[in-house]
Parts: C-alpha cells; structure tokens; sequence
C-alpha cells in the first residue's frame, strides 16, 4: 500500500491545478477555440459632417460571422448590419460618437475593441435665395446672378430654361441668349449633402434686338399735291414710340398714328421714320420713302389775260354730285358753291402778272374724293 501514494499526489495536484485554471479564466476554453474578430469602419472618417442618408459602412476582419453590434455612446446598443444610414438611429442634429463590434460565427465572442468614429449629424435642408437676378424684361442677352443660402453649403446646382441640374458656384454668368423668356432655378446643398427640397426659381424676358420700323402708306413718285400723309408701324411688342425726319432734318417725335404734311414745296423730299422700344433704342435704320412734288400744268388760257380775271373751275358732274367743296386760290381759301356740279369762281382782277394757282377739292356721296389742280396766267390791268 505506501507505493501507490506518490501517484494518488501526483493526480490530485493535476486536478488542483486544472481547476484553479478553470476558475481564473473561464473562457480560456471557448478563447482557444474561436478567435475574437476586428472590426473596420471604412467611410466615413470621424469629423465628417453627414445626413440622415449618408450610409456608414463597416467590416469585420477574420471571424465576423455573427454580425454586429452599433453602439452609440450615451444611448443604447443595436444590432446593425453594414452600411447603415446615420439616421437610422433617431439622433437629434448634432455630433454623436458610434462603436462598431463584429460577432464571431459562434454568436459569443465579440471584438473586445470595439471600431469608434465621431461625426455631426446634420439633417436639416437649407434654403436657397437668388439675391441677384436680371429685371423682368432686360435689353441684354447676358445676365448675371447670385445665390445664398441660410447656412454654409458644399455647393449649388442650377437648371438653365428646363434643362438639367447641374453644378455652379453662388455666381451663374449666362450670354449669348435669345430674345424670349428664360428661366433659372437653382438649389443649395449643405455641407452634410443635404439638397434644398423646394429650388428657388427666376424668370424673365431678354429683349437685346433694337426695334424695327416699316412705313405702311403715303406718297411715292412724281406729285402735284403738296399734301402728304404717312402711316407706319412696328412689329415690336410692346409697341414702341415713332421719331419723325424730313428731307434730313433732326427726328422728333410723332404720333403713332401716322404723320400729315402740309404745304410740301416744289422738289424733291424724302420722309424718315424709326420706332424707339421701351429701353430707349433707336431703330438703326430708319424706314423712308422718296417722293417728289411739281408744279401743276398751265392751263390753256383762250382769250387775252385782260379778258379772262373772272374763270369758273368744275369740279364733278351733273350726274356726279359732290358736297363739302373747299377751294383755294395760292392758299387762301375763297368761296364755292357746293352744288352739282361744283362750280369755284375764281376772281383773278387785281392781281399783278405771273401765276394763280387753284385747288378744288370734294367728296361724292359715296365718300369718293375729288380734286382738281388748275395754274392761270395773270397778265396786269386790262387795257382801256
């Protein structure tokens, strides 16, 4: 019997010395059998300035099976699978600091250093204002406008006349536009990505082509009559006001609804019109109209000058009444009768010698105008 006793004490310290380690480290068993995993956060780095979108994504290197653990400090602990979005844990705006911990494939052993990136959460849109825009309706076919926002922004994107969103600066330059309305519209993205929701937008009308002018009636070629009316127009909206020119004279203003001379002289004359839009610019090349007035033929006087100062001239017929006859002797204005037909007596006695000349004129019933221009020869006092 005493030989077997250094065994028996040889086993009994094994087992003493098996549970003393079982008792110092109870997941040394497990700890040799499955290897904790680390954990990566690749994006985004701490410090960054995020939205509610701007997904957080993560890893596990070695054994992460189990999935994970997001903890955010001061808050409670959630299960999360990479990426998760920064809103996804009902954080107020502002920085907050998150810990990711991968879970080995035996569902126990856990990253015992847990990955921690800081960010700011911000998941408020900004608004967006045009401080500088060209007026409603502008002579340029440039414009120039601004941008703000009520808090700093990573950027602005802009949409020119329905076309697509792209990036610009808080100052858009845009030239070479046609005449006709444009449009803009622009909205701000903050420095956490946000996009304002509702874009600011501008409209307006670019008028950069100089009024054009066309003279629609009036005189043309070799004349007796030293009265000439002028219409004219322009195509411009809205409509312009008209400058008036004769035979090269400075323009002035005149009615829109045409120009009457009176007492045009003998020669050559020429009429100039140009519109003025509202901006104040000229048409560059006026409309005109090239006309000429000359003196009425004599007519045949068949008896001696001293024999003939007292002459009727007629003017219509029996069968064309005429009413309103107005008469002229070197205009002045002498009497008519106004009957059918329109006879004018044209009392020459006393004038000195050279030439009378009559102008009758009148409308028939219908509204027809008639006139007549006839030249006399006055020759002195009769004789005896």
């Amino acid at each position: 019997m005493p030989q077997h006793r250094p065994a028996r004490r040889r086993v009994l310290v094994a087992l003493i010395a098996a549970l003393a380690w079982l008792v110092a480290a109870p997941g040394a068993l497990a700890q040799g059998l499955v290897d904790p995993p680390d954990t990566v956060i690749d994006s985004p780095a701490s410090g960054t300035r995020v939205n509610a979108s701007t997904p957080i994504v993560f890893r596990a290197v070695g054994d992460g099976g189990g999935g994970f653990v997001c903890t955010v400090v001061g808050s409670g602990d959630l299960g999360c699978d990479s990426p998760i979005s920064a809103g996804a844990f009902g954080l107020p705006d502002g920085p907050f600091e998150l810990r990711i911990a991968a879970i080995a494939s035996d569902g126990v052993t856990v990253d015992p250093t847990p990955a921690t990136v800081s960010l700011v959460l911000d998941a408020t849109a900004p608004q967006t204002t045009i401080a500088g825009a060209p007026p409603a309706r502008s002579p340029s076919g440039e414009a120039r406008l601004t941008f703000s926002s009520d808090e700093p922004v990573a950027g602005y994107r802009c949409a020119v006349d329905g076309g697509a969103l792209n990036p610009c600066g808080a100052e858009l330059a845009l030239s070479g536009l046609a005449d006709g309305t444009h449009q803009v519209l622009v909205r701000a993205v903050d420095l956490a990505g946000n996009p304002d929701p509702t874009p600011a937008v501008v409209t307006w009308s670019s008028d950069a082509t100089p009024p054009d002018t066309r003279i629609d009636a009036g005189p043309f070629g070799r004349l007796t009559d030293p009265t000439a009316r002028f219409s004219y127009s322009s195509p411009d909206d809205p409509a312009p006001r008209f400058e008036c020119a004769v035979d090269g004279g400075a323009f002035s203003a005149c009615a829109a609804s045409g120009l009457t001379l009176t007492g045009v002289g003998v020669g050559d004359h020429v009429f100039a019109v140009r519109a003025v839009d509202g901006f104040g610019r000229p048409d560059p090349s006026p409309a005109t109209r090239a006309w000429s007035v000359g003196s009425a033929p004599a007519a045949p006087v068949r008896a001696t000058c001293a024999s003939r100062r007292v002459l009727t001239v007629t003017l219509g017929s029996r069968r064309t009444p005429v009413r309103g006859v107005v008469a002229t002797i070197d205009g002045v204005r002498v009497a008519a009768t106004g009957r059918a037909p329109a006879r004018v007596r044209v009392d020459l006695r006393g004038r000195p010698p050279g030439v009378a000349v009559v102008r009758v004129r009148g409308r028939t019933a219908d509204g027809r105008l008639l006139r007549t221009t006839r030249t006399f020869a006055t020759c002195g006092p009769a004789a005896g």
